[in-house]
């Protein structure tokens, strides 16, 4: 399941920076790659904090913390391409 999901994203990814503009291409590319590496590096760690909740703490921690790293990343890479 977790191989599916991620494949997911990275064809959603691929599709996004064909279907982008030529010039914002670079941008679009730096921005979803940074999201799903966001996206990964928060949900390993909201799982880890999450397991210390008895029931589906680390589940619930995964998924709000992969949500939460996704937009961050997301939002900083953007911040840093708009510097070019």
């Amino acid at each position: 399941m977790k191989g599916s999901l991620f494949v997911g994203a990275v064809a959603l990814s691929a599709y996004d920076v064909a279907k982008a503009p030529p010039a914002q291409r670079l941008h679009t590319a730096t921005r979803d790659a940074a999201g799903l590496a966001g996206g990964l590096a928060g949900a390993a760690y909201g799982a880890e904090v999450g397991a210390a909740i008895p029931g589906a703490g680390g589940v619930v921690g995964g998924v709000v913390g992969g949500i939460i790293g996704s937009g961050v990343a997301s939002e900083a890479a953007d911040k840093f391409m708009d510097l070019f």
